[in-house]
């Protein structure tokens, strides 16, 4: 056997210095400029969302997303279930675009036609949805909806299409047919996130995939005046749904966290506009955890802090003039 079984680092010389250039290159900005110190969106890797119950994942992804296409012009495949069917996700991002506006005929600023058709328009050049109750069960015989088969389906439609997608969406995992348990959770689990990141590379997508975090037991304290209160610690990456798994395979690691509590919010490390911002909304807080980042360049961890904007529907960050920052929808 004459063929070399190992990797002498002079053979690849001529890649290392390509990789200087390509792979220790940040990705391209989000809306927040808070954030993009700490994460940024790079083709050829995933990254990974996720928080306990009520976080506000799945917004802060749909907001994450619909800014790399109102910035970037980037298209998307989404496959989100647990957030609706095919009508229900859609409206959710009209509405999310719309500047408060909203498709209720009643409500106080209902959206016109016009501007309905505007935004669908929008909407229709940039992404595509996959519905599983419907899509799945047409065009793939009813296989498995794994990671290997949803890639399949994401190849079917660019060839369909005559495009190719910037970015795919998973939310969340544990909406996929994957057989977990009989103590191979952790190789079964390896194994699907081993071919999520195999097909990442190989199409040059921005995979995301959002996960749930195992519920923790509420903490119980006394606060300066003697009243008991109640609060959640932040989620670590080890403590996520399906084991440890996403942690070590994970390349953007990003946690959510929502302190409720006036006190955590007080007590939190910001700015003082900031600070000032966070009292006066401290039920819109989401603290932002980047608890993993590579390859090298693409961000580093550390914490962020983001609002929810409950009329707009959408995500933002204070300036230290106590400006909103990262609110953008389409203009009428």
């Amino acid at each position: 056997m004459n063929k070399a079984m190992t990797t002498a680092p002079l053979q690849v010389l001529t890649e290392i210095k390509q990789r200087r250039i390509t792979n220790r290159k940040r990705g391209l900005d989000t809306a927040w400029p808070n954030a993009n110190e700490y994460i940024s969106l790079k083709k050829g890797y995933p990254i990974m969302i996720a928080g306990v119950g009520g976080a506000g994942k799945t917004e802060f992804t749909f907001d994450l997303i619909l800014n790399a296409s109102l910035m970037h012009g980037w298209k998307w495949l989404i496959l989100s279930p647990e957030t609706g069917d095919k009508f229900e996700i859609i409206e959710m991002m009209v509405e999310k675009l719309a500047a408060g506006e909203t498709l209720e005929h009643d409500s106080e600023n209902p959206m016109s036609e016009d501007r309905l058709d505007k935004i669908m328009f929008w909407l229709n050049q940039h992404f595509r949805i996959l519905d599983p109750t419907e899509h799945w069960k047409e065009n793939l015989n009813d296989l498995q909806m794994n990671i290997s088969n949803f890639f399949d389906a994401v190849n079917y439609e660019e060839n369909r299409l005559g495009f190719r997608f910037d970015g795919v969406l998973i939310d969340p995992f544990n909406e996929l047919d994957i057989e977990i348990g009989g103590g191979k959770t952790a190789n079964i689990v390896k194994n699907e996130l081993d071919v999520l990141i195999a097909w990442t590379k190989k199409k040059n997508y921005l995979t995301i995939l959002t996960n749930h975090a195992n519920d923790k037991q509420e903490i119980r304290e006394k606060d300066d005046d003697g009243e008991w209160y109640f609060w959640n610690p932040p989620t670590k990456k080890e403590e996520l749904a399906y084991g440890a798994q996403f942690g070590r395979k994970g390349y953007q690691m990003i946690l959510l966290y929502a302190p409720h509590q006036t006190k955590q919010v007080q007590m939190a490390n910001s700015g003082d506009k900031e600070m000032e911002h966070s009292v006066q909304n401290y039920y819109n807080v989401r603290d932002v955890y980047v608890q993993k980042t590579k390859p090298k360049g693409v961000g580093k961890t550390g914490k962020f802090r983001l609002f929810y904007d409950r009329k707009h529907q959408r995500y933002y960050n204070v300036d230290s003039l106590g400006m909103k920052e990262g609110l953008i929808q389409i203009k009428k």
